[in-house]
């Protein structure tokens, strides 16, 4: 499942782009070698997770080499902020529409530990966590899913 362009636009049709996502240095990230550069596992902790196809598929697609066409695409995508959508009941049925006060949350807004990790960390390590992001989110109802940017497993082992 795809994200249509025109999901990520205000009422007026303009795309709304959280003010915070200038600080976070991205479509700036150039990679000299990025047809060469190899795929990344990262965030590591992935790796120590119990097998699961969630995990697999997962890293089928961490693994996947720096793309620069793919960055670019996906650096934007979590900062974007939708109007909030509201539900009337009627009495035809339920209709839905665009709230045209106030202003959603971004996934960064919802995810502010993933928002600092990927501030922090190089370009193919940003793609690698935005790509588990868009996995996630595609993925979030099969079982054993995790936030691949999150090692909440760590309070799971027995000491």
């Amino acid at each position: 499942s795809t994200v249509h362009d025109d999901s990520r636009r205000t009422t007026d049709g303009e795309p709304q782009i959280a003010a915070s996502s200038s600080s976070r240095g991205g479509a700036g990230c150039k990679s000299k070698t990025r047809a060469e550069s190899p795929g990344v596992i990262w965030p590591t902790h992935i790796n120590e997770r119990e097998e699961s196809e969630f995990k697999h598929r997962l890293i089928g697609a961490l693994s996947k080499p720096f793309s620069q066409e793919e960055y670019d695409k996906l650096y934007g995508m979590p900062s974007i902020r939708n109007p909030p959508m509201k539900e009337r009941q009627t009495r035809s049925g339920v209709k839905a529409y665009k709230c045209p006060h106030g202003i959603g949350k971004s996934y960064f807004d919802h995810y502010p530990d993933l928002a600092e990790q990927v501030e922090n960390t190089s370009c193919s390590n940003r793609l690698a966590l935005l790509r588990g992001l868009f996995f996630w989110l595609e993925n979030v109802a099969h079982e054993h899913q995790f936030r691949p940017w999150s090692n909440d497993n760590k309070c799971l082992k027995v000491i």
